[in-house]
C-alpha cells in the first residue's frame, strides 16, 4: 500500500477511564466503519478520534482508532469487540497507563508529492526564529522571508501537481486552505482585483504574530511564504506586504500581494 497524507494524531484523557489505541485492518467496503463502532459501543467503548485511509483500488483500508473505554476495560476486551466484525483482519490495541497515547503508524509522515514531513512545535519555531532576528536583526528578517518564499514555492508546486496549475491559478484558496490545515493559521482570500493583478490574504491566529507584541510586523516567514506561493501560481514576480499585524494590535494579519510583469525572481527548477 503507497504512503498516503495523513495527520498526526495525540490523544489525552484525564478522567478516571482507560485510553486505547487501535489499529484495524479490514475491508474497503461501505458500511465497515459504521458496523466496527457499533460493536466497540456495545462493548464498553467510546471513539475519541479517528483516522482512515481506503486506497480506491485496494480492497483492504486501515483505520486507527483512539479510543476511551468504561473503567476496568482491557486491551483483550477491546480487541475481542472489533474481532466480532466480519470485516475486521487484524487489529493492534495499546493501553494508555500514563493517559497519553501518539499515534505513530505508519512512520515517516507523508506530505504530498514531497515526501516526508516534519512537524515542529510553535514555541520551538518561534524560539528559532527570534534567535534569528536578534542575532542579524533585519538582515534576519530577510533570511526569514527567504525561508517562507521558498517553503511557499515549494508547497503551492506539491497542490499543483494534485489539482493542476489552472486550478491553483483560478483558486488561490486552495493554497490558503492547505496553510490552514498545516496548523500555521486560519487564511483566506479576503479581496482580489479580477485579473488576480493584486489580492489581499486575511490571517487570524497565526503563528508568528499571536502572542508578539512589536510596534512593527512580524510575520516575515508568513510573508515570504504567500509571495513564494504566488509566483509558483502566476508564474509571475509579486511584491507582498504585511499592512497589518496582530502582534502590532490589529484585529488579524493583512497580507498584500502586488503581481509584477517580470517572471518570478528565481527560476521554478531551482526552487523545486
Amino acid at each position: 500500500m503507497e504512503p498516503t497524507p495523513r495527520y498526526v494524531g495525540v490523544s489525552m484523557l484525564g478522567r478516571g477511564r482507560p485510553l486505547f489505541h487501535a489499529v484495524v485492518r479490514g475491508a474497503n467496503a461501505p458500511g465497515v466503519l459504521g458496523d466496527l463502532a457499533a460493536k466497540m459501543g456495545r462493548a464498553g467503548f467510546n471513539i475519541l478520534l479517528m483516522n482512515e485511509c481506503s486506497p480506491p483500488e485496494s480492497r483492504e483500508s486501515t483505520a486507527t482508532f483512539f479510543i476511551e473505554g468504561d473503567e476496568g476495560k482491557t486491551e483483550a476486551e477491546l480487541e475481542g469487540a472489533i474481532a466480532k466484525s466480519p470485516h475486521s483482519l487484524s487489529v493492534t490495541v495499546r493501553k494508555s497507563e500514563s493517559k497519553l497515547l501518539v499515534d505513530s503508524f505508519p512512520f515517516p509522515l507523508m506530505y504530498f508529492p514531497s515526501g516526508r514531513g516534519v512537524l515542529f512545535p510553535q514555541s520551538g519555531i518561534m524560539a528559532m526564529f527570534q534567535d534569528i532576528v536578534r542575532m542579524f536583526g533585519t538582515g534576519g528578517e530577510s533570511i526569514l522571508f527567504r525561508a517562507g518564499w521558498t517553503v511557499g514555492w515549494q508547497g503551492a508546486g506539491d497542490v499543483a501537481k494534485i489539482v493542476g496549475e489552472e486550478a491553483m491559478a483560478k483558486e488561490p484558496d486552495l493554497f490558503a486552505g492547505l496553510y490552514t490545515a498545516l496548523g500555521w493559521g486560519r487564511m483566506h482570500v479576503v479581496g482580489a482585483a479580477p485579473d488576480l493583478s493584486s489580492f489581499t490574504m486575511e490571517l487570524e491566529e497565526g503563528f508568528e504574530g499571536t502572542g508578539a507584541k512589536s510596534p512593527a510586523p512580524v510575520c516575515h516567514f508568513t510573508r515570504g511564504l504567500v509571495a513564494g506561493s504566488s509566483e509558483r501560481v502566476l508564474s509571475r514576480a509579486v511584491t507582498c506586504a504585511e499592512t497589518e499585524c496582530v502582534a502590532a494590535g490589529d484585529p488579524h494579519c493583512l497580507f498584500t500581494v502586488t503581481v509584477k510583469a517580470g517572471r518570478p525572481s528565481r527560476s521554478g527548477s531551482s526552487w523545486s
